[in-house]
């Protein structure tokens, strides 16, 4: 059947090479828009939301989208948690970069210094804050539990568990949401803004994930990331649905596919597809193929070429034509 209101687009691989390319994130205009395109009234986080978009603490991007399925990279997070605890002019008189790769001129660097002062977030072992790198449950927690009081400065937990006392801060006000299964997991906008509606609003009868779940969780898999042999897209105007196939082999008839992350940044959509195997399973060592897809968040789609990039494969894609690799 063919639908000649919505705008359909069919991507064609044209290429499947190896290699990554960094997304730089699309920042929109301070709106205080409610009714995002990509977001409807029965969005598991339809009420966080709309709490931070109504209140000025996270805004939509310049298409009229929220993109809650983004993973959230560490200076989008730092600057959503500054914005929430601190005056603009606040904001504005914290000028020095701490870090040697935030320079004077990034639109963060404000946001970044004003959280280090305050001991809200810190740099990685080399120095570096690594602004653009997407942001894990366990690193999250520790920068909410620090802006909002809730441990003591220079908090760690036992053994290297370094992310238990910022969890176990956030448990008793059930912050952390049932969608994440691990520390090390990556955290979506729309995670995020859950966890600081559940804060912000005192929100603690909700159901959540404890750090003993989350560790013990963590501690029974195997990680890693899921080898790509070939791959199909396609982008459809909503309500049509948009979409990522992939195909190749795992490691053993033991791991499956964990899930995945996704940013999308103006034509460029970064996803990474991870696999677990349980840790203690005794497994053949024969190679398993599979097959996932992935969903692709296409509202506001504009015409022109896309590029996907998935693990560490690059898939070149044009509007308008089929095919796939």
């Amino acid at each position: 059947m063919r639908h000649i209101v919505f705008m359909v687009a069919v991507i064609v691989i044209t290429s499947f090479t190896s290699g990554l390319v960094e997304a730089q994130t699309l920042i929109g205009p301070p709106e205080t828009i409610i009714g995002f395109l990509d977001v409807s009234s029965d969005h598991e986080n339809y009420d966080a939301i709309t709490y931070v978009s109504s209140n000025g603490i996270v805004s939509g991007y310049s298409d009229s989208t929220f993109r809650p399925e983004n993973a959230i990279q560490r200076d989008q997070f730092t600057k959503i948690l500054i914005e929430t605890h601190f005056s603009d002019e606040e904001i504005a008189s914290c000028t020095t970069s701490p870090f040697p790769d935030v320079s004077s001129d990034d639109v963060f660097v404000n946001y970044i210094c004003l959280a280090e002062q305050e001991s809200i977030v810190s740099g990685y072992s080399n120095g570096l804050y690594n602004s653009k790198n997407t942001i894990t449950l366990g690193e999250a927690s520790k920068i909410l539990a620090n802006s909002y009081g809730l441990t003591a400065d220079g908090s760690i937990g036992p053994d290297g568990d370094v992310f238990k006392p910022f969890l176990e801060a956030l448990s008793p006000k059930s912050v952390v949401p049932v969608s994440l299964s691990y520390i090390s997991e990556k955290v979506t906008r729309a995670e995020i803004v859950e966890m600081i509606y559940r804060l912000e609003e005192s929100v603690a009868n909700l159901p959540t994930k404890t750090h003993a779940s989350l560790k013990s969780y963590e501690d029974s898999k195997l990680f890693g990331l899921a080898g790509i042999e070939s791959a199909s897209a396609m982008l459809i105007s909503p309500p049509g649905e948009s979409y990522l196939s992939v195909s190749g082999m795992l490691p053993s008839p033991c791991y499956a596919v964990e899930g995945y992350d996704v940013v999308r940044d103006g034509f460029v959509y970064t996803v990474t597809l991870h696999i677990s195997a349980d840790i203690d399973t005794v497994c053949i060592q024969v190679l398993q193929p599979y097959e996932y897809t992935i969903p692709l968040n296409a509202y506001a789609l504009q015409e022109g070429a896309y590029q996907i990039l998935i693990n560490e494969s690059e898939l070149f894609v044009e509007v308008g034509t089929l095919g796939e690799v």
